[in-house]
């Protein structure tokens, strides 16, 4: 039978390995780590999100805090990486390996905090737990900051938990700058705030530290007010978050938390992105990995009074907090908890759970057997990153997309982007001159965001953008320059199909280069040359 033990811990095969050498163990998972984030690490194409982030981040400081008032996030991110691509540059391996960075140093992190509050073994399982997540993984294969929102909670929680314990302002001082990194890293670490509220009036230590508390508050509200201006204008931005409304409504506020629990699997149970995990049987391993968070949950609560209110309360708090949090605001406000992505942010709490329930696992041969499932699952899931849209009947993903317009540009070419498709196109041709061009047009002024819906309302505003995006590519195009047309097959682009361009706008179609199928959307995306014929002056003879 398995059993938890709250207080005596059973010394199996990795609590005694630990006690003689959790250094080289921690090696080996860190090491494990490393090879699962940078393995096939260029594979993975740009997709929009990461364009965006990529092209955001090339521009001039003061350009890219212009930009992010489009955005649903703060600039740490984007900042971080423009410097790093001056040193490392701009390929795909270079600007995915800040994300890596963050997760390897998650691993290591959270073993330190492990070990520090609960014992090495806990802390080895955790990393482990860490090292081997689908979703982890995958986010450090993204030019997106999710890994490095990870971190920053964990250390700005646990900091203070230091804190409470020592009373030393070092302690203090590390959460703070930790905070205010997570805060203007993204906008979900303001959940993060109320998980800092609830451990310090959980120990107790509310009025007896009144001062430094107050002196918090105020260090952390003047070094944010700068971006608060930005904020409040990235919250009214309707366009911003449209998409995810229909799948908010669709799946509501526990199939939203449902769906978070399923993105910590070590099976990659996903949804958001273009993977579910080749191991979804059902949510097995998902359910498996919440029941051993859940007995990780019930022995730390038998050892409260060992651990102390503030030493046991900080691990549920920054798992279930934001959880809580995030879906009031989204239930009254814009819909923003997004599973699969911000609950990120939660995830190194829910691998401490499952570490402690490991940790006191019997009979004591489960807990390898567990581990090299995990190990296995993971391994299995990895491989559903990578997709072949050949499969389905498509000439590529983007890279190909872009790779065929390559190949056919000529000087004084157009090349026009529908919806979401001009971020990650507009990367992969980031060498080439050429005009490119974004329908409707407002979606140039931030390339990951489109509200489909406002647009759909508007007939007759479609119709007019179509002549409006014409008009400026052959104002752009060289005397002989053709249209490229990138055309997502979705309902909004249906008046900017070759055959209303003929129609309206004496746009011939002359060439057809096929289907392709738009990364993590899946979207179909059509690929063809128009010859860019211009108006006629007026009493001129027809073609």
């Amino acid at each position: 039978m398995v059993a938890i033990d709250a207080v005596k811990q059973q010394p199996g095969p990795v609590a005694r390995l630990a006690g003689r050498g959790a250094p080289f163990v921690l090696a080996a998972i860190l090491s494990l780590a490393a090879v699962l984030r940078i393995h096939d690490l260029d594979l993975l194409e740009i997709w929009v999100d990461e364009g965006n982030s990529i092209l955001t981040a090339r521009r001039s400081l003061s350009a890219i805090l212009t930009i992010l008032k489009l955005d649903s996030s703060p600039p740490a991110y984007y900042l971080t990486l423009h410097y790093w691509m001056a040193v490392f540059g701009d390929s795909p391996f270079a600007l995915r390996m800040l994300s890596v960075l963050g997760s390897v140093l998650l691993v290591a992190v959270i073993y330190g905090v492990g070990r520090r509050s609960f014992g090495t073994a806990v802390g080895l399982w955790a990393a482990f737990f860490v090292a081997t997540s689908s979703t982890q993984i995958f986010f450090s294969q993204q030019v997106r900051m999710y890994t490095w929102l990870s971190l920053l909670a964990l250390v700005s929680v646990w900091w203070l938990v230091r804190y409470l314990e020592s009373g030393r302002p070092f302690d203090l001082a590390v959460c703070l700058a930790a905070t205010a990194m997570a805060l203007f890293t993204h906008n979900f670490a303001l959940h993060l705030l109320l998980v800092l509220a609830v451990v310090v009036v959980a120990s107790g230590q509310l009025l007896t530290r009144m001062w430094a508390w107050g002196i918090s508050a105020v260090t952390i509200g003047v070094v944010y007010a700068p971006w608060l201006p930005t904020l409040l204008r990235q919250s009214a931005n309707e366009n911003h978050y449209a998409w995810f409304l229909p799948v908010w409504r669709k799946l509501g506020p526990l199939g939203v938390i449902v769906d978070t629990f399923r993105s910590y699997s070590p099976a990659g149970e996903r949804v958001m992105f273009e993977y579910r995990g080749a191991t979804d049987w059902f949510g097995v391993p998902a359910a498996g990995m919440a029941l051993l968070a859940l007995l990780g949950l019930v022995s730390l609560i038998r050892r409260r009074g060992e651990l102390g209110r503030a030493g046991w309360v900080w691990v549920p708090a920054l798992l279930f907090v934001p959880i809580v949090s995030a879906v009031s605001v989204s239930l009254l406000l814009t819909p923003h908890y997004v599973p699969g992505r911000v609950d990120q942010m939660m995830f190194p709490a829910y691998a401490l759970l499952a570490g402690i329930a490991m940790s006191t696992l019997r009979p004591v041969l489960l807990r390898p057997i567990l581990g090299v499932a995990v190990l296995v699952l993971c391994l299995l899931s990895k491989g559903d990153f990578y997709t072949d849209y050949r499969e389905y009947g498509f000439r590529g993903g983007d890279r190909a997309l872009a790779t065929v317009v390559r190949r056919h540009l000529e000087p004084g070419d157009v090349i026009v982007c529908t919806s979401l498709i001009r971020a990650s196109v507009e990367y992969y041709l980031r060498d080439v001159d050429v005009t490119i061009l974004s329908f409707p047009r407002e979606t140039a002024g931030h390339l990951g965001a489109q509200n489909d819906h406002r647009w759909l309302a508007d007939e007759k505003g479609l119709a007019r953008e179509v002549g409006l995006v014409i008009n400026e590519a052959r104002a752009a195009a060289g005397p002989q320059g053709r249209l490229f047309l990138l055309r997502a097959t979705r309902a909004v682009n249906v008046k900017i199909s070759s055959e209303s361009l003929h129609r309206d706008h004496s746009i011939r179609q002359i060439e057809y280069l096929g289907k392709f199928a738009q990364v993590a959307t899946r979207e179909t995306v059509e690929l063809s040359i128009h010859r860019l014929r211009r108006p006629l002056p007026s009493g001129s003879p027809t073609e």
